[in-house]
């Protein structure tokens, strides 16, 4: 009997310990938050990669009290980072309180930096994750973060390189926006290179040319023609702004302003999109946004490419 009753007092005390911060949610609760989490730690997969078993049980409570605590917050945060950074990153400062020294609370702290438009801070924490685990930074949504940081922050080779290994997992990223907006961003990135990243460029934007139709598409054909003129593939360039025009897609692109279009790695180049775009309908505002475009002092051979648009349209009589 009173080995029966030791065993139930050291399972109670397991219990209480697995919230030394107050009590633990509910099964419901991490339900829902592990559901709109993403990228959970290794640590946090029950019984590892390749158990069956995902359910915390009562001795699981008792053996490792601070992990349930942990990885609970984390969901927490992750549930949190879209709607209320600022608790997602207090969620994160928590989870290392409780476990210290591990890399997913420094990567949920950095995404949260990242919607806080706190770049600099946000790229630190990405690289303390890094150094602590190479892979605490290979699911998508946490790459593309990543991405978007090392863009900001000014390290445009490093991002392209991130790109690049996001690109091939967009399938993992929830819906067709997403999916979209990373190629678009991507291919911003290659076409900053200029000659040498129209190749990619192309790619990237045929890429997202191929998916479901989105809100970006009017964008993904705008971008894909200016990339293929450069590239003097005029033809294809043709055929795009025919699909454009043909969506009424030139219209809708007359109404963004570039600084909503957070995709931009220069936000003039938006004005070499609304040049090729007008060239159809309006010749006379299609020469002056261009000219636009030259007077903003763009990059060779962007500079040339544009002079050789205005020079087209002043000497035809018809279409450039």
């Amino acid at each position: 009997m009173a080995s029966v009753l030791l065993l139930g007092t050291t399972v109670l005390l397991g219990v209480l310990l697995a919230s030394p911060r107050g009590p633990a949610p509910q099964p419901s609760d991490r339900l829902a938050m592990a559901a709109q989490a993403s990228g959970r730690p290794k640590e946090c997969r029950k019984g590892g990669e390749r158990s069956r078993q995902t359910r915390w049980t009562i001795w699981d409570h008792a053996r490792q009290p601070h992990l349930l605590r942990y990885c609970d917050l984390l969901g927490r945060g992750h549930a949190l980072l879209d709607r209320s950074p600022a608790s997602a990153r207090e969620a994160a400062s928590l989870a290392d309180q409780v476990l210290p020294g591990k890399a997913a609370p420094l990567v949920l702290t950095a995404r949260a930096h990242v919607r806080l438009r706190d770049f600099d801070r946000a790229l630190q924490d990405f690289q303390k994750a890094r150094t602590i685990d190479p892979r605490s930074l290979e699911e998508p949504a946490a790459l593309h973060d990543l991405a978007i940081t090392q863009k900001h922050s000014g390290a445009l080779e490093d991002a392209a390189a991130t790109y690049r290994i996001l690109v091939p997992r967009l399938d993992l990223l929830p819906d067709t926006d997403d999916r979209v907006a990373v190629l678009l961003e991507a291919a911003a990135l290659a076409m900053n290179r200029g000659p040498s990243g129209l190749d990619e460029a192309t790619a990237l934007l045929s890429q997202a040319r191929s998916l479901p139709l989105s809100k970006h598409s009017p964008i993904v054909l705008g971008l894909l023609a200016l990339a293929l003129d450069r590239a003097s593939s005029s033809e294809q360039a043709d055929a795009v702004l025919d699909a454009l025009h043909r969506s009424n897609g030139a219209a809708v692109l007359a109404t963004l302003d570039p600084a909503s279009l957070p995709f931009l790695t220069n936000p003039n180049e938006w004005t070499a999109v609304l040049a090729i775009t007008l060239e159809r309908e309006d010749r006379s505002r299609a020469v002056m946004t261009w000219e636009r475009y030259v007077d903003s002092k763009p990059p060779e051979p962007h500079l040339a490419h544009a002079k050789a648009r205005v020079d087209s349209l002043r000497k035809a009589p018809g279409r450039p």
